[in-house]
């Protein structure tokens, strides 16, 4: 009994004194243990919602613990890209969509992001809208014929001219198409006048019916010739299709350029 006691008075003895060193008795190597937090990954937003028509989003990456935040992102989806994949502590990734390769339709994804302090990932949701509905602008319309005696004592006549004002908006990137009656395999040619003072563009066809004229208006349109070697044609309609903004408009106009009235009709 009296070794027992001695033995637990020994102990507290040491004890106490280890401790007025100032020494942690439980810590093997007498220095007194820290505790240390670890770096936690905060991101904001956590999701990003581009509509219809946004194409450019950004989303903050943050410590929101202790130390450094070693962090990667990664970019799997086709029609996004990210314009940084890792980095430390804060950072502020800008994210872009491509709506040009994609059909109509709502398209989501994620953008994983891992690091030392934990994994998260951003939600993204875009839509693709249906495209509008391709608009006519009728740009002239009537009755105009070329040909033989008896059909016309002209084969070659100017159809009225039409200007682009711009008013906000432009017929340009829509495509001219002509309507013309004349008897089957009947061949007559159109003179594509652009601008004053350049040799216009001939161009030929065959047949009753609605033709294209060329690829997309330029901003300004002077004007056309109709006109046949041999027989009868008669324009009927001049129109524009495709898209075209709101604000457009489309003054209509006798136009007739100085090669155009120098040039006596055939």
């Amino acid at each position: 009994m009296k070794n027992r006691f001695f033995y637990l008075l020994l102990t507290t003895l040491v004890v106490l004194g280890l401790a007025s060193c100032g020494r942690d008795p439980m810590s093997h190597s007498g220095i007194k243990a820290e505790s240390v937090e670890s770096p936690v990954l905060f991101l904001a937003p956590d999701s990003l919602d581009f509509g219809m028509t946004e194409t450019v989003k950004t989303f903050t990456i943050s410590n929101s613990g202790n130390g450094d935040l070693n962090w990667n992102a990664s970019e799997s989806i086709a029609w996004l890209t990210i314009n940084k994949t890792s980095g430390t502590n804060t950072s502020t990734v800008t994210v872009t969509v491509d709506r040009g390769i994609l059909s109509p339709n709502t398209y989501t994804g994620n953008i994983p992001v891992t690091s030392n302090g934990g994994n998260g990932s951003v939600a993204i949701s875009m839509t693709v809208p249906e495209p509008a509905p391709a608009k006519v602008v009728i740009l002239w319309s009537g009755n105009i014929s070329y040909g033989d005696q008896g059909c016309s004592p002209n084969k070659e006549g100017q159809f009225p001219g039409t200007s682009f004002a711009l008013g906000g908006g432009s017929l340009t990137g829509m495509i001219p198409y002509v309507t013309v009656e004349c008897s089957a395999g009947q061949q007559w040619y159109l003179l594509i006048y652009r601008s004053v003072g350049d040799t216009p563009e001939k161009v030929s066809f065959t047949g009753p019916g609605e033709y294209q004229i060329c690829g997309p208006l330029p901003a300004n349109f002077l004007g056309l010739r109709l006109g046949v070697e041999a027989g009868c044609v008669t324009g009927k309609k001049i129109v524009a299709k495709g898209q075209i903004p709101s604000a457009a408009r489309v003054i209509m106009e006798e136009f007739h350029p100085v090669h155009l009235e120098a040039g006596a009709e055939k």
